[in-house]
């Protein structure tokens, strides 16, 4: 039987956003947003935009996730 995937948790999303390189942080959310709630997963998008200066090479990935559209 196969159980279902617990949610990524938020501290350890931070913790590792906290010590990545910031070239590196906007894929690792890309990643990591169909394993995180919407809410947190957007708190660290917000937080971790400021250091973000290739997102326009991600912005398709971006909009892919499941956030990246408005419901």
């Amino acid at each position: 039987m196969i159980g279902h995937l617990d949610k990524f948790p938020y501290a350890d999303a931070k913790s590792f956003l906290d010590q990545t390189e910031d070239a590196r942080a906007l894929p690792f959310l890309i990643d990591i947003a169909p394993f995180m709630d919407e809410q947190e997963w957007l708190a660290l998008l917000n937080a971790t935009w400021p250091r973000i200066k290739n997102a326009d090479e991600y912005r398709d990935a971006l909009l892919q996730t499941p956030y990246g559209h408005h419901k």
